[in-house]
């Protein structure tokens, strides 16, 4: 402040009084200002107040900082379809690769002989071995093996198989048609229907469960059938002998005191024998009982054997289970004769 109170000139070192005049400039620009060999007093405004914090530049951002921040916003399962496409293309490449390597190992080749090499194995008296197991021997020639044979895996033969000798295999199965002169075999088992063409001789014992059809003819020394049935005529060439039980046999009242009566023979086929006593009156002579019953009331057909029984009056009474031979008028006492008989179904 000066002495009259007003406020002092900043600049106290100008060259200016405080009686100096200062003209006005007419012109529009603004007073160009001399240079000071003094810096200026910079003016602090009391009103305004001061900030104490000063503006700090930020730091420019690297590449680094950059990629940090893109994997940060990237969506997690973006990354794991990615992943799981890399580790799918992987497994894809090996297995391609292996499947290439097993292609080229198993390729089977093939190899042929030459002169040389067949010359070799004649002269060679030890083990001698031609390709790999991968390889093909094509022989061309006619092949004659004078010693043993020995094939390790299977035997395919495109043509036929003619053996002179002996034949001795575990098991054999015939897709086609097969012709063998002469087989011979423990056990044979047939699956299918079966064609011989000749001549069958069986040693021993035959046993059909099922039906058996024969369309030419049967010649057996021996033939026991349990149940028979013909649809045809029969022709029997030689006697026919009836077996099974003896009947048995009752007396009847035409018998008289004293009397007896015997029965020989089976169910089919037999004879009776019959001697009267004293006093015989009419009647059944005797009442013969089937050793085994028929399934119906058989035909029963009686013959006198001698001319004592021909004079008799006799009649047949039947059921499936017997029959008698009854007469219809009083016998002579004291006689012997007999009947035959037949019984059939």
């Amino acid at each position: 402040m000066d002495q009259q109170g007003g406020p002092k000139d900043v600049n106290d070192n100008s060259l200016e009084g405080s009686s100096t005049v200062v003209e006005a400039s007419n012109s529009d620009t603004a007073p160009v200002n001399e240079p000071s060999d003094t810096p200026p007093e910079t003016t602090t405004d009391q009103s305004q107040p001061t900030s104490t914090n000063t503006p700090t530049t930020e730091p420019p951002r690297t590449t680094q900082h950059h990629f940090f921040n893109l994997i940060r916003h990237l969506n997690i399962y973006l990354l794991s379809f990615v992943f799981i496409f890399i580790i799918a293309i992987i497994v894809i490449v090996v297995v391609i690769s292996n499947s290439n390597k097993t292609t080229s190992t198993s390729t089977t080749g093939t190899s042929t002989l030459s002169q040389s090499q067949l010359e070799k194995i004649a002269n060679n008296n030890s083990t001698t071995s031609v390709g790999t197991a991968n390889q093909i021997l094509n022989i061309a020639a006619s092949t004659i093996f004078s010693g043993q044979v020995l094939v390790r895996k299977d035997l395919d033969v495109a043509g036929s198989i003619k053996i002179g000798g002996g034949v001795n295999i575990a098991a054999i199965s015939v897709l086609g048609t097969g012709t063998f002169q002469a087989l011979q075999t423990g056990k044979f088992t047939v699956s299918g229907d079966s064609l011989f063409q000749g001549n069958v001789n069986i040693s021993q014992a035959l046993a059909v469960s099922g039906i058996t059809t024969f369309s030419g003819a049967v010649s057996a020394n021996q033939l026991t059938i349990q149940s028979l049935t013909l649809n045809g005529d029969i022709t029997i060439n030689h006697h026919i002998d009836t077996g099974g039980l003896t009947p048995s046999r009752s007396a009847g009242d035409a018998l008289g005191y004293g009397g007896t009566v015997s029965v020989s023979g089976s169910d089919t086929a037999g004879t009776i024998t019959i001697g009267t006593g004293s006093l015989p009156v009419a009647g059944c002579f005797v009442t013969v009982t089937f050793g085994k019953v028929f399934n119906n009331v058989p035909y029963v057909v009686i013959t006198p054997v001698d001319e004592a029984a021909s004079g008799i009056a006799y009649y047949v009474t039947r059921t499936a289970a017997n029959f008698s031979v009854c007469t219809s008028s009083t016998p002579p006492a004291g006689q012997s004769f007999g009947f035959d008989y037949i019984a059939m179904d």
